[in-house]
């Protein structure tokens, strides 16, 4: 079982974080962070590709299906979802 690290952070009035030196060096942080919100709680991982060729496919399919999207509903929802993350307005 992997160790637990805690840090107790601050939120900036801009809602900036700082992520701890010891997380960023020992995760290999550089410019780019993935964040994903769930279960109630932010995920942030070092991000160690183009941003632009990120695929959030599976997260997208997670949430539909914890919304209960099934069967041909949950493809369109997916379709739907993949589409406006594509071309966010």
């Amino acid at each position: 079982m992997e160790a637990v690290n805690k840090k107790i952070i601050t939120i900036s009035s801009k809602r900036q974080i700082t992520i701890p030196q010891k997380f960023y060096d020992s995760l290999g942080f550089a410019t780019s962070a993935e964040c994903i919100a769930k279960d109630g709680g932010i995920f942030i991982k070092p991000l160690h590709e183009d941003a632009d060729t990120v695929d959030f496919s599976a997260e997208i399919l997670a949430d539909l299906i914890d919304q209960g999207y099934t069967g041909k509903e949950l493809l369109h929802k997916f379709v739907e979802t993949k589409k406006k993350m594509s071309n966010p307005k």
